[in-house]
């Protein structure tokens, strides 16, 4: 009878600190998503646009994910993470063609006989068609 009123006891501090745990990783991601959102009202950079993303990501907003992945391209037309960040989304959400165009764009960004003002009019080029 001990045993059990001892693992019953166990079982429910496990259950409890299992639940604890969930519970301390959701207000980090909470946070997070606070403080992200903050940085991009106060720099709006590309890097924090794209910072943004993957928290959104992460918590399964993909449209809020890639809404900002696509400003993070307005700032940095060439931001790699940017691009592979819609590029994934744009594939689960099965926009080829779209995904098709940023991966294109990742590929040349990572080509290095391309000189930069080539890449960088290529890129730009091909962020005006995705806006």
């Amino acid at each position: 009878m001990l045993s059990a009123l001892i693992l019953a006891t166990f079982s429910v501090w496990v259950w409890t600190s299992d639940d604890c745990a969930e519970c301390e990783r959701e207000e980090e991601t909470k946070k997070a998503l606070q403080q992200a959102i903050a940085n991009v009202q106060i720099s709006g950079s590309a890097h924090q646009f794209v910072t943004l993303g993957h928290i959104y990501q992460s918590v399964g907003r993909r449209g809020d994910a890639l809404a900002v992945y696509y400003q993070a391209l307005t700032r940095d037309a060439n931001n790699v993470e940017a691009l592979q960040g819609a590029a994934k989304l744009e594939v689960e959400g099965q926009n080829w063609a779209q995904a098709a165009e940023l991966r294109r764009c990742v590929i040349a960004l990572n080509t290095s006989n391309l000189n930069q003002s080539n890449l960088n009019q290529w890129c730009d080029s091909e962020a005006a068609l995705v806006t």
